[in-house]
């Protein structure tokens, strides 16, 4: 530590002595900064053979482990090649017997089609025959009907013909017997007109 001088203030005696302090302070910090450069140094070189065989070892394990895979892919692929195939062989065998399944449907569809067409057919044939006869048998029943409601309106029309026509002969004749009455009751009065004057003078004196 270095010495007051004789016409040095306290004040800056202390600022020397912090100063002094303070860089003694600084250059031990470097020296200790300096080791610890060093030794993290030599901890880099140390990671760096580390990492280096590490590399090594990751890259062996990678290649090891990329062989293992592709050998075990290759056979899953062989695997699931032979499982595609035999499900693929399955399927078809499956579909051949389904088609042959729905073409014997099929066929016994169409037949059992053709079997009520041939039902429906031969009713509506039996229908349209019982229809037609029956329409017939109206046809006749209608005919009769209106033939002998015919023949009774005719017959009544005679009837009322001759009542009309002895009706009408009778009323000529009570017209004849009107038109005789009416000529004798005008001669009548024509002839006691004439003589009415006469009488008149006959019998009231004038």
């Amino acid at each position: 530590m270095s010495a007051q001088f004789d016409d040095e203030k306290p004040e800056a005696y202390h600022w020397r002595m912090n100063t002094e302090t303070r860089i003694e302070k600084l250059e031990t910090d470097e020296t200790v900064h300096t080791e610890d450069i060093t030794e993290l140094k030599i901890l880099i070189a140390n990671l760096e053979n580390l990492i280096s065989l590490n590399k090594i070892e990751l890259k062996a394990d990678f290649e090891t482990q990329a062989a293992v895979t592709k050998i075990n892919f290759e056979a899953l692929a062989t695997q699931l090649k032979s499982d595609f195939e035999a499900l693929a062989k399955m399927t078809k065998l499956s579909l051949e017997a389904h088609a042959m399944n729905v073409e014997a449907h099929a066929a016994a569809t169409k037949l059992s089609l053709e079997n009520q067409a041939a039902t429906t057919r031969q009713s509506l044939e039996n229908q349209a025959t019982t229809t037609r006869q029956s329409l017939e048998n109206q046809a006749t029943a209608t005919r009769l009907s209106l033939e002998t409601h015919a023949a009774q309106v005719k017959a009544d029309f005679d009837i009322l013909a001759a009542e009309t026509k002895a009706e009408i002969a009778e009323a000529k004749a009570h017209i004849a017997e009107s038109k005789a009455s009416i000529i004798a009751w005008s001669v009548t009065a024509i002839f006691i007109a004439q003589l009415l004057p006469a009488l008149l003078k006959l019998f009231l004196p004038g």
